[in-house]
């Protein structure tokens, strides 16, 4: 019997999944550090080591491909992928992209909890927001057919209203000088629109198009003032912070030698 199985989860079951051997994270912390000669044998038993492991990946990956031609594996499909993605976890943000994309390629929950392709009658353009009238009309069909779930995931694709909720957000906290919920508004405007890698060119290109009518809402300095707070919190986050800030003060120094 066929089993359906990517090639990262075929690579994976040999423990391969990673385009170069782990060796070189297993041996990269030496306290008293390498004498040269030991540094020439480390180096030379490195490199036999990615070459074995790149053999047997590539073996692999040739074995892999041989077993479809076969039928022995299925391949599994764009839409395979993004079903699998789509079954994680409702707050993960990949999981909701993958959902809203299925549901605009015309894919719906039927009553078993599975992914189907279903038929709308009308012209209903799936690659747009849809409007209430839409919805609605979607919606009917949606029950008579015996599907589930429609409005959970039609929610997720008309994100019109949470959209503009979230730029009245980042201004009206950024009025308060409260730029820490500014920013977290901020990412949840973003995550709304994260695209995944099942996505066409065309998707992704509407979803950047949705994006910007509301970013393009706010003010640069809104902008910059909540991207750089955004930018610093990282930084501390990074240990990166004191550095940033110890070479500015050392540009001012320098600065206030030159006057």
């Amino acid at each position: 019997m066929s089993k359906k199985m990517s090639l990262d989860e075929y690579l994976g079951l040999y423990g391969l999944s990673f385009p170069i051997s782990d060796y070189w994270m297993d041996k990269t912390i030496f306290p008293h550090g390498l004498t040269s000669r030991q540094k020439k044998k480390f180096d030379k038993e490195g490199e036999k080591v990615e070459k074995e492991y790149f053999e047997k990946r590539q073996a692999c990956i040739k074995e892999y491909y041989q077993k479809v031609a076969t039928g022995e594996i299925i391949e599994p499909t764009k839409i395979d992928k993004l079903i699998k993605t789509a079954s994680g976890h409702n707050d993960n943000a990949s999981v909701q992209a993958a959902r809203r994309v299925l549901v605009k390629r015309g894919y719906q929950v039927n009553a078993k909890g599975e992914w189907q392709k279903v038929k709308i009658e009308g012209d209903l353009n799936m690659s747009k927001d849809w409007n209430k009238q839409e919805l609605q009309k979607a919606s009917e069909q949606m029950k008579k057919q015996g599907n589930i779930g429609y409005e959970e995931f039609t929610k997720q694709i008309n994100n019109q209203e949470l959209s503009q909720k979230y730029v009245d957000e980042i201004k009206k906290c950024h009025n308060n000088g409260d730029l820490e919920k500014a920013y977290e508004y901020w990412c949840k405007l973003y995550d709304l629109y994260e695209p995944i890698n099942e996505m066409t060119a065309e998707e992704r290109l509407e979803q950047f198009k949705q994006l910007n009518s509301y970013t393009s809402q706010i003010e640069d300095k809104i902008v910059f003032d909540v991207t750089d707070y955004g930018k610093e919190k990282h930084y501390i986050k990074q240990g990166f912070y004191d550095d940033i800030v110890e070479e500015q003060e050392e540009e001012e120094l320098d600065i206030t030698d030159d006057i």
